[in-house]
């Protein structure tokens, strides 16, 4: 796994902090891939897993595949690469 940028549950965005919270989805990385926080943060000292969301199906499996409704942001079926997943 590996380890992710941020060092704590909560993060620095312009002027404003952000919590990091279970749910939470952002663009991350070299092409703006979506990540979504699967863990709670409240419960591990402020850590958290993310997990990336790909169209890639061979790269990610077919565990757990989302598609358009699943979230804001998802416009085309994608899967979750556990593969990639990162702790904060």
């Amino acid at each position: 796994m590996k380890k992710f940028a941020f060092s704590s549950s909560c993060w620095a965005q312009g002027e404003s902090v952000v919590t990091t919270q279970l749910g939470d989805a952002f663009l991350f990385g070299l092409h703006s891939h979506l990540w979504i926080v699967i863990s709670e943060p409240a419960k591990h000292a402020g850590n958290f897993v993310i997990v990336n969301l790909t169209t890639d199906v061979f790269r990610a499996g077919k565990e757990c595949e989302l598609g358009l409704g699943d979230h804001e942001w998802i416009i085309q079926k994608c899967y979750v690469s556990f593969g990639r997943c990162a702790k904060s």
